[in-house]
């Protein structure tokens, strides 16, 4: 891989987006429940697609997130966790059919011995990211003219994963003991770990160092990061040199390590060892975890958004016009805005906007993956530092401090940059 990869999280809404812009992205993350609900129209789109794909299990929705998201207008749980709950087996049937969330003793003895649950959500968990979809495209297979070929397939499994906000919480236990057993249990494709936690939790340097270690073991192939609600345009300069050194450590052996919500910050981390981030169509690159995804709404994400490239972020369309206006060496030169110059204008209609608002982004997200194929890494950095200075002066109405911190956060790292024949 010579370039950071970018899957996109897959909503059927946004399928326009995933037809015509074909070229800009790398393939599909998917939640598990989703996959229940879509399975077949799934299997069949991302067969012509021909798109690589992982699936989130989703786990840790099951322990965090408030029960009633689960429950339809009438009480019960809605069909497609009511579908993975039976996947999943008896504990998780079992705190859907209770209204409870899953606890730790669900999975842990008195003595802190672990429960045959382990082993048993750990093997159900795997089992429905491989079947699943192979199930689904035997049976369709009477529909096609010539028998689906999966080239591009499910790309990794990945274990159950919990949240953890500390080493001594009995959840990082947990999710460390069920990816130990799903290497145990690896068939023909790689496994992946995934670390959800918080920035508490990473602004300790004894924190990620022991994490590393004792996720080192033979047979797992690589790590999903997800940092509870981070935003990269929000979050304080330390955060950012964390997980610099996270990443670092994690990719050390090899290993593969993809951020489940991010954006152009995690481009940058690819010279530390970032394989791959995942977002939504300019939306969705943070996640609370004790929150579901919202999957209605218009194609692209609620809120229109427009995708700065000077300033590596996105604003809402109204305060994009008004600075178009005021700085209009903003705007973009991609063949989506060249093409398409009354997009952005005050009268134009919000649906057009959108459309091309969002087509934009994935341009821009391609270009700037592209740019750190040959490009001098250390040009990308001070770029970040080289606009900030330009527009400071006008820091209280544009969106720009975020770049100061990323570059501050790469020079205080820049000792474990990992391509430095590039610096």
């Amino acid at each position: 891989m010579n370039r950071p990869e970018y899957y996109l999280w897959y909503r059927p809404l946004d399928k326009r987006y995933y037809m015509e812009c074909k070229d800009e992205y790398d393939g599909f993350a998917i939640s598990a429940h989703m996959l229940t609900h879509f399975a077949n129209s799934f299997s069949v789109f991302q067969s012509s697609m021909n798109k690589p794909y992982f699936i989130d299990p989703e786990t840790a929705a099951f322990q965090n997130v408030d029960i009633s998201r689960f429950l339809n207008s009438k009480g019960g749980v809605r069909i497609s966790w009511k579908k993975l709950g039976k996947h999943y087996g008896s504990v998780v049937m079992g705190a859907l059919e209770n209204r409870v969330r899953l606890r730790t003793t669900d999975f842990l003895n008195h003595d802190n011995s672990f429960k045959p649950n382990v082993q048993e959500l750990t093997a159900r968990v795997l089992s429905f990211q491989t079947s699943l979809i192979k199930k689904t495209v035997s049976g369709l297979s009477l529909f096609f003219k010539e028998k689906p070929q999966e080239k591009m397939g499910l790309q990794f499994v990945v274990a159950p994963y919990f949240f953890f906000d500390s080493l001594s919480d009995p959840w990082y236990r947990i999710s460390l003991e069920m990816a130990r057993r799903a290497v145990k249990l690896k068939g023909e494709y790689p496994v992946f770990a995934t670390l959800c936690t918080t920035r508490q939790f990473l602004a300790k340097d004894e924190n990620i160092k022991t994490l590393v270690k004792d996720f080192d073991f033979n047979g797992l192939d690589g790590f999903l990061i997800w940092i509870d609600n981070m935003k990269e345009e929000d979050e304080e300069t330390a955060l950012f040199g964390n997980i610099l050194k996270l990443v670092k450590y994690l990719s050390s052996n090899t290993r593969k390590v993809i951020n489940l919500y991010g954006g152009y910050f995690s481009i940058l981390a690819f010279f530390w060892g970032m394989s791959a981030h995942v977002s939504g169509v300019c939306y969705r690159d943070s996640r609370s975890f004790s929150e579901l995804p919202i999957y209605g709404g218009p194609p692209g994400g609620p809120v229109p958004r427009y995708y700065i490239p000077r300033f590596r972020t996105k604003v809402p369309l109204d305060d994009a016009i008004r600075l178009l206006q005021q700085f209009p060496e903003l705007k973009c030169d991609c063949d989506i805005c060249s093409g398409n110059v009354t997009a952005y204008a005050p009268d134009t209609e919000r649906s057009f906007a959108r459309f091309i608002m969002n087509k934009h982004f994935l341009c821009c997200r391609k270009r700037e993956r592209e740019e750190t194929i040959d490009a001098n890494s250390n040009k990308l950095f001070e770029a970040l530092n080289g606009e900030f200075t330009r527009y400071k002066k006008f820091e209280e109405i544009l969106p720009i401090s975020h770049l100061a911190k990323w570059y501050s956060a790469i020079q205080d790292n820049a000792s474990l940059y990992k391509h430095k024949s590039q610096a």
